[in-house]
């Protein structure tokens, strides 16, 4: 139609729907019928990946990385080395990182799961709707145990955030009813201190009576 949608022609296309408002409805409403069957396939494709995601899965060997969102940081006890880790990460990030370059002699190693919805990644499925969170980091204890934590920042999205803690929570007491070694939780800063979460039901962290531990009384 040689539409500039940069100058007029936004306001040409609201003007165009606005006016026509029947015709566009019914157009909607029919890519929705069409797309809807499409979409629920999509979803039962990818809950069923996932559930044979969690059971099979395992760290890849090695992992490509953008030059341009990642940077190389000198980090120990990282499973890899060298060292990736992505420029924007957050400062709840940045402290459980450093927090774990701290604990030569009580970790193996450390490893930093990567964004979301990349198959190579440890994912857990949340809700009924088939999604999945990937939890930040996966930690090797000297004792064998696995650890599987995910950083937040205090506050943040608390709705999401107790959907994930239940399911992290449901997923490590299940695989440990199997004879797994797994702990883990939601962990955020407090001040100069990082705060573990590892109950069943998630109680939000202005709570702090109701189960936030100091992370350093844990691991």
């Amino acid at each position: 139609m040689g539409i500039d949608k940069f100058n007029d022609g936004i306001v040409y296309l609201q003007s165009l729907a606005i006016n026509n408002e029947s015709v566009v409805s019914q157009l909607f409403n029919r890519s929705i019928e069409v797309y809807k069957p499409i979409k629920l396939e999509e979803d039962k494709e990818k809950a069923d990946y996932v559930d044979n995601w969690t059971n099979d899965w395992e760290i890849p060997l090695s992992r490509n990385y953008n030059p341009n969102t990642y940077e190389k940081v000198v980090c120990k006890l990282s499973l890899y080395q060298p060292c990736y880790l992505e420029k924007a990460r957050s400062n709840p990030e940045k402290d459980f990182i450093k927090y774990l370059e701290a604990l030569e002699g009580k970790i193996k190693w450390w490893w930093k799961n990567g964004d979301e919805h990349m198959r190579e990644n440890f994912g857990v499925k949340y809700n009924d709707k088939g999604s999945t969170f990937q939890p930040d980091f996966i930690v090797l204890l000297n004792d064998g145990r696995l650890g599987i934590f995910d950083t937040k920042s205090a506050g943040y999205q608390e709705d999401d955030t107790k959907e994930k803690s239940d399911a992290l929570q449901a997923y490590i007491s299940e695989e440990n009813q199997k004879g797994k070694k797994l702990l883990g939780g939601i962990i955020i800063s407090e001040g100069n201190h990082l705060r573990l979460f590892r109950k069943p039901l998630y109680v939000k962290f202005k709570d702090l009576s109701d189960g936030w531990e100091y992370l350093k009384e844990v691991l």
